[in-house]
């Protein structure tokens, strides 16, 4: 079984087929999680951005990229 996983901000200053900003800080997360797949560890930073919502964030976004 293959699963793919599509990170799809729904943000239009980073995902030019979205026409507005659903999510304020989506952009900021995906680029984290991107940078943190380099480093094969995309997994840990989505567990943890969605385990942290509440507090959702650039900085956020940034400091949990340094946790992992």
């Amino acid at each position: 079984m293959l699963f793919v996983f599509k990170n799809y901000p729904l943000d239009n200053s980073c995902n030019a087929n979205v026409t507005k900003a659903y999510h304020e800080h989506a952009c900021s997360v995906a680029i984290m999680a991107r940078c943190a797949g380099i480093y094969n560890k995309f997994w840990q930073y989505h567990d943890l951005a969605f385990s942290e919502q509440q507090s959702i964030g650039k900085a956020a976004a940034e400091k949990w990229a340094y946790k992992i």
